[in-house]
């Protein structure tokens, strides 16, 4: 190496800044490496294909898109690069030379890797003796056209210099050719008399590669779309499944899978056309491995990150392990806020101080100062609850010689509870500080949630959406800059709070009143003696709020099967109370489901399913514009963040959903069929559940059981009926018989069916159906 690596801040900084001209597989090897080190480069390939080759970035920029000189040599000066490795291809001279001359301009080192020159193929000494020179041959085409007649029972491998050389002597030869040396040189063989009939070409699975292809007039039947590496085993029957007689390749090594092309010809009786590798000089792969290795600094950095957790605010709430530590560290990093409760409250935290929390910003400012080597990281609350720390950890992961520890402060949730003398082990613990929250549905399933908060407005919000819900009986107790000198506890119902302004620093803990026994209570006083001044009349209820209050309470009913009458129902269709009971129970929903209700209706299955758990999804779908009306009316009044609402028509609306792991279809519009397919061919496994009411349609669903690739099935013939006052009698009156269809997708075997089936009729789907819309709201997540 012309300099000694020196080391800033720690993470290696290396004398050299590399810059990797990659698409082979010893540039990818390359890249991996770079990669595995945590070594910043900048990696360059021609196409989005090789930058989709190499994988997960990490430490390594990649570039695609193809460069001219000038453009490369822009391009390594803005990068700052100081080493270029060249591992492009070796028959890609005039890149290769491009890159040569663009190091030179910009006044960098130019490193070339060369392929190693391995044996070829096991088979070689069987082809030896029939080697000969292209070039000679097509001198005389008289002499061309006798080799190719005369030595037809023998293999021989003809060389040349140029893919030009090797067409030239093809045209004087017979029988089928396969073409592997790629796209990019495939008009060469258009010289050729015949070649729309003899020549057959391997290429990759791209859409563009294969419309120029057909440009140049290849048949498409003549074209072998395949993504290597290629095993011996699949070229040879590539060989015998096109009569093939010749194969033209180019030298590419064992890297290339020129050994397992030959030894295919060999066994094939296939003669080879080669491409002779370029002379060229330059390191190895190896070679260009052991410089990468030696650019890193191998003795251990002595830098520490200490990530301290600091607490809810105020400087006497530290741990002591927390101010040893930082009483340690020479350079101190956080927010404003943070820094400012240190240095104002501990005179011997007066040292470096670096206005900077986001992980990015440290990284940069360390790598400008070495001399900093124990470095703290100030956080707000404690490093385990929803903190900054995680960041760090993931950003630190693999940086060689950097060792990360995590100090752990007292959260704001340990400070709040002890301030308002309650247990907080069966509390579901949130935030909405920068992010979103399912919170009618932890409160539905816990009684209790506490809230981090998020800016101003944050109680305002909350507020807004518990009332909107249903959830006017909630009780709910603020926590403003806790710790500090200008703390606030105050709580109240959501219509007394629901224009309160808060500070920034909120937290907001929710409770039902059936759970605290505190109905009655209205006037409110802050705990630290600072009296909140809030009208005692609650805003008055309409009958849907209330309703929705009594839906939502905290005698929440666990189980599915709610009453028919608890719906907003319309003159919409509904599955009633006892099919639904019937319906779901086979569903077999789970957590973390992903349900489609297709036909939805009122919602009423969707609402059921929704209030299970607030991990399943819920996608309800319907055309009809009353049934929207209907399910949104349902959804807010049953306070679920977690069902989303489509409208368009089935199986078109159902296109742009993730895979469903459950469904249920209650309404089809004819589409059942198509339906079907189309949550199988999202998810070959999904589970089932269809409703039929009419005979045809259930006529329809039996016959579809017979050719759909379903497992499980099972259908179930339900007839309910219901009493009725009749004076001071009771009669059952008999409901509609309701057909219940349930089966299971068949996995890989479903979707390969489909497909099968699809390509039998030529269209894969039908291209004239309805475009959704989606019409989701706020999902909460």
């Amino acid at each position: 190496m012309e300099a000694a690596p020196e080391t800033i801040s720690g993470f290696e900084k290396k004398a050299e800044r590399i810059g990797l001209f990659a698409g082979t597989t010893e540039g990818r090897l390359l890249a991996w490496h770079l990669r595995e080190l945590a070594l910043p480069a900048d990696v360059f390939t021609a196409t989005e294909y090789g930058k989709e080759e190499i994988g997960d970035p990490g430490s390594l920029t990649i570039h695609s898109g193809r460069l001219d000189e000038d453009e490369m040599a822009e391009q390594f000066l803005r990068n700052g690069d100081t080493l270029i490795f060249d591992a492009t291809h070796p028959y890609a001279r005039e890149v290769s030379e491009n890159i040569r001359r663009a190091c030179k301009k910009a006044g960098i080192r130019w490193v070339r890797v060369v392929r190693d020159k391995e044996a070829a193929l096991s088979g070689e000494e069987a082809f030896s003796a029939g080697i000969v020179s292209a070039g000679e041959q097509a001198r005389s085409g008289e002499e061309a056209a006798a080799l190719g007649k005369a030595s037809a029972g023998n293999p021989e491998w003809i060389e040349a210099d140029s893919l030009e050389e090797i067409v030239t002597f093809l045209d004087y030869t017979e029988g089928n050719i396969l073409v592997t040396t790629g796209s990019k040189e495939l008009s060469a063989f258009c010289r050729l008399s015949d070649f729309e009939t003899r020549v057959y070409a391997r290429i990759l699975p791209d859409g563009e590669v294969l419309s120029g292809c057909a440009r140049m007039g290849f048949p498409r039947k003549h074209l072998i779309a395949m993504e290597g590496p290629f095993s011996m085993e699949l070229n040879l029957a590539l060989l015998k499944s096109f009569h093939i007689r010749w194969m033209v390749t180019k030298d590419s090594g064992k890297a290339g899978g020129f050994p397992e092309k030959a030894e295919a010809a060999r066994q094939a009786g296939v003669r080879l056309a080669v491409v002779r590798r370029p002379r060229e000089e330059g390191i190895s792969l190896k070679e260009a491995l052991r410089q990468i290795d030696g650019m890193v600094k191998k003795e251990e950095a002595a830098r520490d990150i200490y990530l301290v957790g600091t607490g809810p605010g105020n400087p006497e709430l530290l741990t002591k392990e927390a101010r040893n530590v930082l009483s340690q560290c020479s350079l101190i990093a956080g927010s404003a806020r943070c820094l400012h409760t240190l240095s104002r409250f501990h005179p011997d935290f007066q040292k470096e101080m670096l206005e900077e929390y986001r992980p990015e910003g440290i990284f940069e400012y360390l790598k400008k100062h070495p001399e900093h080597k124990t470095v703290g990281v100030a956080l707000s609350g404690d490093t385990g609850f929803y903190s900054g720390a995680a960041a760090f950890f993931q950003k630190l992961k693999g940086i060689q010689g950097v060792s990360v520890h995590a100090v752990p402060g007292i959260s704001s949730v340990n400070y709040f509870f002890a301030r308002i003398g309650r247990p907080w082990e069966q509390t579901a613990l949130l935030s909405l500080h920068g992010r979103e929250a399912d919170v009618l549905g932890a409160l539905r399933k816990n009684g209790q949630v506490f809230l981090l908060g998020g800016g101003r407005d944050v109680l305002k919000k909350v507020c807004g959406r518990l009332l909107a819900a249903g959830f006017s009986d909630v009780r709910i107790t603020v926590g403003e800059n806790l710790s500090l000198e200008n703390e606030r506890i105050f709580s109240g119902t959501p219509e007394q709070l629901s224009d309160l302004e808060t500070g920034s620093l909120t937290v907001l803990f929710l409770e039902s009143e059936r759970e605290t026994g505190l109905e009655g209570e209205t006037g409110l006083e802050g705990e630290t003696g600072l009296e909140t001044q809030i009208s005692s009349e609650a805003t008055p209820k309409n009958s849907r709020s209330t309703k929705r209050a009594e839906i939502n309470g905290g005698s929440r009913i666990l189980t599915h099967g709610l009453s028919d009458d608890e719906f907003w129902r319309g003159t919409v269709p509904m599955t009633k109370q006892e099919v639904r009971a019937v319906a779901l129970a086979k569903l077999r929903l789970t957590e973390h489901a992903v349900f489609w209700d297709v036909g939805a209706g009122t919602g009423s299955v969707s609402v059921e399913c929704a209030r299970l758990s607030d991990t399943v999804r819920v996608y309800a779908a319907d055309e009809n514009p009353e049934s929207i009306r209907l399910l949104y009316e349902n959804r807010d009044r049953f306070g679920l963040e977690n069902l989303m609402i489509l409208r368009g028509t089935a199986p078109g609306c159902l296109k742009e959903l993730p895979p469903p792991t459950h469904v249920f279809v209650g309404g089809s519009k004819g589409g059942l069929k198509e339906i079907l397919e189309a949550a199988l061919r999202k998810n070959p496994r999904a589970r089932f559940v269809v409703t039929a009411v009419t005979m045809e349609t259930a006529a329809a669903m039996t016959g579809m059981l017979n050719t759909l690739p379903v497992k499980e099935e099972e259908t179930v013939l339900l007839t309910a009926a219901r009493s009725k006052a009749a004076g001071n009698s009771h009669l059952m009156m008999g409901q509609n018989p309701v057909w219940i269809f349930t089966f299971s997708g068949t996995g890989p075997e479903a979707k390969e069916s489909l497909e099968k089936e699809n390509m039998e009729k030529g269209s894969p789907e039908k291209e004239n159906l309805e475009k959704e819309c989606l019409e989701n709201g706020e999902s909460g997540r």
